[in-house]
């Protein structure tokens, strides 16, 4: 069916974010509650000094940053995969090579 959201795209944006005042598991702990807490944000992968995500645009990605830094964790996109590589479906499917959930 022609514009069902299975057929539809949408583009993300791959970061990974440069945080500082991150040093032990209750940071990584905290910096992960407050990037899962954003609107339109995949937490890829946290560690300390950095974490790895997915968001729907640069300005939803801005938006995380500064919910970081509201949280004591000041951040910055220390680099960004181009857009036009992260396509995927809008059916809520996960993408993986193996995924059953679309």
């Amino acid at each position: 069916m022609k514009g069902s959201p299975m057929n539809q795209v949408h583009t993300t944006h791959r970061m990974t974010l440069s945080i500082e005042g991150m040093s032990c598991g209750h940071c990584i702990q905290a910096v992960t509650n407050a990037l899962a807490e954003a609107p339109s944000v995949r937490v890829m992968s946290v560690g300390v000094g950095e974490a790895e995500i997915e968001a729907l645009s640069r300005s939803v990605a801005d938006d995380a940053i500064a919910a970081l830094g509201e949280a004591g964790y000041p951040a910055r996109v220390a680099a960004q995969t181009p857009e036009a590589a992260l396509t995927q479906p809008q059916s809520g499917c996960c993408g993986g090579p193996k995924c059953s959930c679309g």
